[in-house]
């Protein structure tokens, strides 16, 4: 069977915990034959590059957490962390 998911498709179906998880698995079992239009392509670009984006900022925001954390009681215990702009480091196409 052919089917077409657009983006808002895909992020209902891919938590392990969707009650349409089932539709991820079937298609990553092969079950189904994914067909994609050059829109749709472009919705999936657009949505990686957000989620990109979101993953980068937790991953910083941790980083930072865990920093500050771990330098309570020490000589640089006082350091100011900068903050990241990430959109500045962002590879343009």
């Amino acid at each position: 069977m052919r089917v077409l998911l657009d983006t808002n498709i895909m992020l209902v179906i891919t938590p392990y915990f969707s009650t349409y998880r089932w539709i991820y698995d079937a298609l990553r079992d092969g079950q189904f034959e994914l067909v994609v239009s050059t829109e749709i392509l472009d919705e999936y670009a657009e949505l990686l590059a957000v989620l990109a984006v979101a993953l980068n900022s937790i991953s910083i925001s941790t980083a930072r957490g865990i920093l500050y954390e771990r330098l309570r009681g020490t000589a640089l215990q006082d350091t100011i962390l900068p903050i990241i702009d990430l959109s500045a480091l962002q590879v343009e196409k």
